[in-house]
């Protein structure tokens, strides 16, 4: 019998799930339960169907267990998709049935929705043999789980989800994997069918679906097992769903393996295809042709064929899109009317100078009546981003450069990032390749400079004339311009330059609101010929807003997750205190207004005064406490009473966020009256140095203390703290936070699923900003500022490129529609650039 595969009931579409990509992750987990009888049946057969109808019976409440853990299934969706965006891997670990299953799962994903090849892992214990044979003892070494992870090409990280799996919830194996993921920064996903489990504490997200005790007594490869086999369908599937591999239900993504997936392949673009599309797909020919002009990609097919383009610009607008076929469909610009389309030979090049040129050459480019059709057009620069945050802080650390991971420079001085940014501005995110990273040593008579300047009222200081601020404007723009030039990027290849300068002062809260960046930017544009955005922060206090910390809506675009509430503390940076940006959980907050995701405010005096304490009592030989060795020495002689005395003693830490300060209120006199008092008493140099690192650690416990939990509904904690600046490389403020949140999981930055170096950030972050002012596009604004009015942050300072530059944004059809930044996608550079 001939049976066509178009009549199969598997091969339908279900009318009930055709919106599926368009709700959310918990949502997307809940099925609809209608009535089920079970069949009793009679006669000789009454017996078999009795037990076949307990299995039954029993396996029915696998679906209302899975039920019960919805909420955390929801939460590892949205955790393996952030991940995936970000270029990483899901990997599965088990024994047994639950290490099968895993395997399965990873196994099907590929051919289902064409994901890349390694992107889905699975691993047993016992390796491949296990598969068909049990391994006696296998399961029980929890080294080999984390070897096995170790052993991986490349091996486990940061990048990385791992989902552990064992219904029992304690197989040493999956014990030793989750351990060895929490130890090298990865994401972890605990699936087990008991509560409580040994997995609690061991995970991220921790899915417990008890399923109760099986048919035969201890058999977990029964209703455990389906537990586990629906749980991960809905992980894979869900994230799948999410990232853009279907279109509404059907598979866009599919390879077409085999005549059965050829012949659903035909018919889901059919389906998806509207009925004003530039191309008739109904006819056979036209719709094979069409297939192969496409290599076979299906949701490419479909783009091609609605919007009227050429595969090449159906890649790159879906690029745009970050692979969503709804998002792309939903770009009104590149719509064209329908009309006769014919497929013609071209060849096109575009080149604009100062950009690597494009050579696109095609068979398959669109025609209107002789008419070449529309082209997407996106937005690239390279950026140079700069950033001075250690000229005063005075921070010292290992300096890496990006393509090298080699130790390249001990002074501090300024970043400098090169960075490829892409945009669409159709759309609302922006792609950032962080082609590579360094720091360029300052003139350490220029960095006395500032901080004499910093210092006006300090005791016999001579005062400051108008001759020394214009000179140390100027001399600061000639040494960010040889930062520039010393960096090793070649300028050829550079668009933008976009710099913060150094702060010298900043007034946010005064009645008359200002703040003071040097580093002039004519000089920087003149040195190096190249175009300049500058005084970000000059714009956004103008806006009505603090200023400080402008890091806030980077972090949030990186490191949002649903299901967690995020702290990213910051110790020192451009304008030296301690800062913090506070990612909440929806699901967590107190607030009934869901669009406040994020605010940010200054914490207290970060590293200012544990630098200026170093300073004083080395008399000038050390500008910081490295690895935090002197405070160590003194944390057994720490003064409580004088930390909580100052802590009690100064109104800012009392004052409720949006609040930004610094040099002006934490200063290095401060500090100098802080060490004194100190001596006064008796205390040794490492106690002094404990004490003051003490009073930075506490004055960030305590701003979370009182302005973060009051956010959090009851029982909520702050899931992750990362710290970046020179406070995460100091491991006596990371011990304290930790033993302050036990319950948070306390890293550096680098530990973030952001791929990102955190000592990069600041430097990334500009030259973001850079990027969107000559773009015309906004950012978004924190929850708490005191206007959530939109501003263009930047000011441009042409240089001998100003024309080029521009042109390559105007020409956007885009350019000039109101577009608000949404999310940040950091991707590795291309190989080219790392050969």
């Amino acid at each position: 019998m001939t049976v066509n595969l178009a009549t199969l009931q598997t091969e339908q579409k279900n009318s009930r799930t055709t919106n599926i990509d368009t709700v959310s992750s918990l949502e997307l987990c809940r099925k609809p339960v209608g009535p089920c009888m079970l069949d009793m049946g009679g006669g000789d057969a009454k017996s078999r169907r009795v037990v076949v109808g307990v299995i039954n019976a029993e396996d029915r409440t696998v679906a209302d267990a899975v039920e019960t853990c919805l909420p955390q299934i929801a939460a590892a969706i949205d955790v393996s998709v952030a991940h995936l965006l970000a270029g990483g891997r899901i990997v599965y670990t088990g024994a047994g049935t639950s290490g099968r299953l895993g395997i399965l799962d990873a196994s099907e994903i590929p051919p289902t929705f064409s994901s890349p090849p390694g992107q889905f892992v699975g691993l047993i214990a016992g390796g491949d043999q296990a598969i068909r044979n049990a391994v006696e003892g296998a399961e029980d070494s929890e080294a080999q789980g984390a070897a096995d992870l170790a052993a991986l090409s490349p091996p486990l990280s940061k990048l990385d989800v791992l989902i552990g799996i064992a219904s029992s919830g304690r197989t040493p194996y999956v014990l030793g994997s989750l351990k060895h993921a929490r130890s090298v920064g990865a994401a972890s996903i605990g699936l087990a069918c008991v509560r409580p489990s040994a997995f609690d504490g061991q995970c991220d997200v921790l899915i417990e679906c008890v399923t109760g005790p099986e048919v035969v007594t201890g058999s977990t490869r029964l209703k455990a097992g389906t537990a586990t086999k629906m749980i991960l369908n809905m992980i894979s599937t869900g994230s799948q769903i999410t990232v853009g591999k279907t279109y509404g239900n059907l598979m866009v993504d599919l390879k077409m393996s085999n005549e059965k997936l050829r012949d659903r392949a035909r018919r889901v673009v059919r389906s998806a295809v509207p009925d004003n599309a530039a191309v008739n797909v109904e006819q056979d020919d036209v719709l094979d042709g069409l297939l192969a002009r496409c290599g076979g990609d299906v949701k490419l097919s479909i783009l091609v064929a609605a919007l009227g383009c050429s595969p090449d610009d159906g890649r790159t607008h879906l690029q745009a899109s970050a692979g969503s076929l709804r998002r792309a469909l939903s770009d009104d610009r590149t719509r064209i009317s329908p009309v006769q389309f014919s497929w013609t030979s071209a060849a096109v090049c575009t080149s604009t100078s100062g950009y690597p040129d494009t050579a696109i050459s095609t068979t398959g480019i669109l025609t209107s009546q002789g008419t070449t059709a529309p082209r997407i057009k996106m937005v690239v620069l390279n950026v140079l981003g700069l950033n001075c945050g250690t000229s005063v802080d005075g921070r010292l650390r290992p300096i890496f450069s990006r393509m090298t991971d080699r130790a390249t420079n001990e002074q501090p001085g300024v970043d400098v990032a090169h960075c490829r940014i892409s945009s669409d501005q159709s759309l609302s995110d922006v792609r950032i390749e962080l082609l590579q990273y360094t720091e360029v040593a300052v003139d350490p008579a220029i960095r006395s400079q500032v901080l004499r300047l910093c210092r006006p009222n300090q005791a016999g200081a001579a005062a400051t004339s108008m001759a020394e601020v214009c000179d140390l404007n100027f001399a600061l723009g000639r040494e960010f311009a040889r930062a520039v030039e010393q960096s090793g990027i070649d300028l050829a290849a550079v668009d933008l330059i976009a710099s913060h300068g150094q702060t010298l002062w900043h007034e946010p809260a005064a009645e008359h609101r200002s703040t003071l960046q040097m580093a002039e930017p004519a000089v920087i544009a003149q040195q190096t010929k190249k175009t300049v955005v500058s005084g970000f922060r000059v714009a956004e206090v103008a806006a009505g807003r603090q200023g400080a910390p402008l890091s806030g809506f980077f972090e949030a675009c990186l490191l949002s997750e649903p299901g967690v509430t995020r702290n990213q503390a910051r110790t020192s940076g451009g304008w030296p205190t301690g800062n913090a940006t506070v990612l909440l959980d929806a699901t967590k907050t107190t607030s009934t207004d869901r669009s406040c995701s994020y605010f940010a405010f200054d914490t207290g005096p970060g590293n200012v005064f544990i630098d200026a304490a170093m300073r004083i009592l080395t008399d000038g030989r050390q500008h910081y406490d490295r690895d935090g060795e002197l405070g160590a020495r003194g944390e057994a002689q720490i003064d409580i009473a004088d930390v909580d005395a100052y802590l009690a003693s100064e109104p800012y830490f009392g004052r409720q966020p949006p609040k930004t300060t610094g040099r002006e209120l934490f200063s290095d006199d401060v500090a100098r009256v802080l060490v004194e008092r100190l001596q006064a008493r008796g205390h040794s140099p490492e106690a002094i140095i404990a004490t003051i690192t003490r009073i930075t650690a506490e004055s960030v416990a305590r701003a979370y203390e009182d302005f973060v939990l009051p956010h959090l509904a009851a029982g909520a904690v702050i899931d992750e703290i990362y710290i970046c600046g020179g406070g995460a490389y100091n491991p006596n403020i990371l011990r304290h936070l930790q033993a302050r949140f036990p319950l948070s999981r306390v890293a550096r930055l680098d530990q973030a699923p952001t791929r990102l170096e955190a000592s990069a950030k600041e430097a990334v972050l500009f030259a973001l900003l850079g990027f969107l002012c000559v773009c015309g596009r906004s950012v978004p604004v924190a929850a708490d500022a005191e206007t959530t009015e939109p501003a263009i942050l930047g000011v441009v300072t042409p240089g001998d490129n100003y024309r080029d530059v521009m042109a390559a944004v105007v020409t956007d059809p885009a350019f000039g529609r109101s577009s608000t930044l949404g999310r940040i996608l950091m991707v590795e550079p291309r190989q080219a650039e790392e050969a």
